[in-house]
């Protein structure tokens, strides 16, 4: 018998746990920190945002555009405003795939997340009183920024996607507030 790690070789071929090793109780073949989730007392859409996020910025192991798709066709409304900033087209409100009719959905759903996505496409638009109409509706759901936005009402901002459409203005004091 020859010892091989925590295992003890047989000569029959099989494997048992060395002594000095304690097995848990039962055996998974999740990895252990999905375990140890959902000894937690995680829910499955829980555990789903958490192994989401693990793929997309701890770099695991995984796909994370079926796992956004899955949670966002439950209507997650955080899942549909990340489900449509992956799309390249704005598209329109009454396509229910396309960028700006995700964040309509999360809206409706009571996201503050998916106005503000909304009132950004309306400014990218060049579409201000869209942007203000979204800023509002974002504002109202509990949007601290955006309420601070709508009172201002800036018609141009600071970052560069505002100079591609001609409607950039420098930094200020009160952006970094």
């Amino acid at each position: 018998m020859s010892t091989c790690g925590s295992y003890q070789l047989r000569a029959a071929g099989q494997f048992r746990p060395h002594p000095d090793v304690q097995r848990p109780l039962r055996r998974s073949r999740l990895q252990p920190s999905v375990q140890h989730f959902i000894v937690c007392g995680m829910g499955k859409h829980d555990r789903l945002w958490a192994r989401y996020w693990a793929i997309r910025d701890s770099h695991k192991n995984g796909y994370w555009m079926p796992i956004l798709w899955h949670l966002a066709l439950r209507r997650d409304s955080i899942a549909m405003t990340e489900l449509s900033s992956t799309f390249a087209k704005i598209g329109r409100i009454a396509d229910p795939f396309s960028q700006s009719g995700l964040a309509y959905r999360a809206y409706r759903a009571g996201s503050a997340l998916g106005a503000q996505h909304l009132a950004m496409n309306a400014f990218n638009r060049r579409d201000l009183s869209g942007y203000r109409y979204w800023l509002g509706h974002a504002a109202r759901l509990g949007d601290c920024d955006a309420k601070s936005e709508h009172s201002r009402f800036e018609i141009r901002l600071p970052h560069q996607n505002a100079a591609l459409i001609g409607r950039k203005r420098p930094h200020r004091a009160s952006d970094f507030e």
